[in-house]
């Protein structure tokens, strides 16, 4: 699919218009430093009767922006937009303010627009507070979510994460994987009844589908912090221990423990074996999506990362 021209600051403007209540009378636009799948640009919109600009993100959700995916970790076009503008506020969660969404006739062009948060990437804090609070929102994000769970797969808002779903990765890392990660694919292989058994049991939720510290903007104002998760384009039903996985991963003792408490604890759960070992499994299926990601794939900074030893070390923690 050709993926259209960025659009001009006339359609940005006259999408835009309805939603900031005023005349729009200047437009800087820059293409955002942060990565995304998505073409992704800060505007800074400039509104009559307004004495400050307005801070924006614009992300462009065109289904063909997002050829870079393997097709198993696509999505519907306008998941991410359903995500900000009706499920976050539905379940009364707290993230960047979705300003506006916008499609063109026809589905050629969707658009999402947001505030843009005044805050850095989790993964450059070393504040530890700022990892326990975002252990703790999507612990409260799980719980708030997992009643909408039914509805949402019903009318097929979001997609289900099911044991076929987990297969696909475990077939690609197969193919895929390198000389050091096939004998652990390997190993996966004849655990995998065991470790999909823990994806698909029990209770589901909305997850985020790459809850890592990168996609978690935290900003530290008077009144405390504040924790937006961002990139919500993977959003899915699914077992919740997937976004404590990614959320968790690489980081040592005791700081990852301390997480987990602080994410049961949010949630409404204990903070047992069984949570625990749910959670390795989610960590052996994250490692085989990284592993079975693209064969001319290099991965960006935040995921550059020993999966296969990832994988190695959570097979074992299945037994402890």
């Amino acid at each position: 699919m050709r993926v259209p021209p960025p659009p001009t600051d006339d359609e940005l403007e006259g999408a835009l218009t309805p939603a900031l209540g005023g005349q729009i009378i200047g437009l800087d636009r820059r293409r955002a430093i942060t990565a995304s799948t998505f073409p992704l640009e800060e505007l800074d919109v400039r509104v009559a009767g307004r004495r400050a600009p307005v801070a924006l993100v614009f992300k462009d959700l065109t289904a063909a922006a997002a050829a870079a995916r393997p097709a198993a970790a696509a999505r519907p076009v306008g998941v991410e937009a359903r995500v900000w503008s009706e499920i976050l506020p539905a379940a009364g969660l707290s993230s960047a303010a979705c300003v506006t969404t916008h499609s063109l006739p026809g589905g050629s062009r969707h658009w999402l627009f947001l505030e843009r948060v005044a805050g850095r990437p989790l993964q450059e804090s070393g504040d530890r507070d700022a990892w326990v609070g975002t252990a703790t929102w999507i612990g409260d994000a799980h719980r708030r979510l997992a009643p909408l769970a039914g509805a949402l797969a019903a009318d097929a808002a979001l997609p289900v994460l099911t044991a076929a779903g987990h297969d696909v990765w475990l077939r690609r890392a197969e193919e895929l994987a390198g000389a050091q990660g096939r004998p652990v694919v390997a190993a996966v292989r004849r655990r995998w009844p065991e470790v999909v058994g823990r994806l698909v049991r029990g209770p589901v939720t909305v997850v985020h589908g790459e809850f890592y510290p990168s996609n978690v903007l935290v900003e530290r104002r008077a009144d405390g912090l504040r924790i937006c998760p961002v990139d919500w384009e993977t959003a899915a039903i699914g077992p919740s221990a997937l976004d404590v996985a990614a959320l968790t991963t690489g980081l040592e003792e005791p700081l990852r423990s301390r997480l987990l408490d602080s994410y049961a604890d949010a949630r409404g759960v204990a903070a047992d074996d069984d949570l625990r070992c749910s959670l390795a499994a989610a960590r052996v299926r994250l490692a085989l999506q990284w592993l079975g990601w693209r064969r001319d794939w290099t991965p960006p900074a935040e995921h550059r990362f020993d999966w296969a030893a990832e994988a190695s070390t959570a097979l074992d923690e299945l037994d402890a």
